[in-house]
């Protein structure tokens, strides 16, 4: 079943950006925003950088030997799931994330209310690993740190 356009039967208080860091896949990491879509009673988030390669949905599992369907949360490439995190929650979980056709480590996942927001806490990282490389005199760590930042 496809993404339905934003229904008033989702969470109200869905975030309106994920902050995904730390995955093995590098290019699944980055801020996903709420796409308009709902899919399985849930929202449906897309990559700021690529919001047709990754997306962040509740999808359905069902067991072939109970019969029983099952919800979990996907980040997945061009419908391949990467990542997962089995829940029945409708809002995007943030712990319980496992490696599925993605390479460890698996992702550590934030949500934000504003894409601002996720974008602050982002800049804010860079910024920080900055200044421990400056503390380090590590010059050029402090450099990439901080041109990252300013992406």
């Amino acid at each position: 079943a496809g993404a339905a356009p934003l229904a008033a039967s989702m969470p109200q208080e869905a975030p309106q950006a994920v902050f995904v860091e730390g995955a093995g896949s590098e290019a699944a990491n980055g801020i996903y925003r709420l796409s308009g879509n709902v899919k399985h009673g849930a929202p449906v988030y897309t990559h700021e950088d690529c919001s047709s390669c990754f997306t962040l949905a509740r999808e359905p599992s069902t067991s072939s030997k109970t019969g029983k369907t099952r919800h979990g949360w996907l980040i997945s490439e061009v419908g391949r799931p990467l990542y997962g995190a089995p829940t029945e929650a409708l809002l995007v979980p943030t712990s319980g994330w496992r490696a599925f056709t993605g390479p460890p480590p698996v992702p550590s996942v934030a949500t934000f209310a504003t894409p601002a927001a996720a974008a602050y806490e982002v800049a804010e990282g860079r910024r920080a690993d900055g200044d421990e490389a400056l503390a380090s005199e590590d010059w050029p760590a402090a450099r990439n740190a901080f041109s990252a930042a300013l992406e």
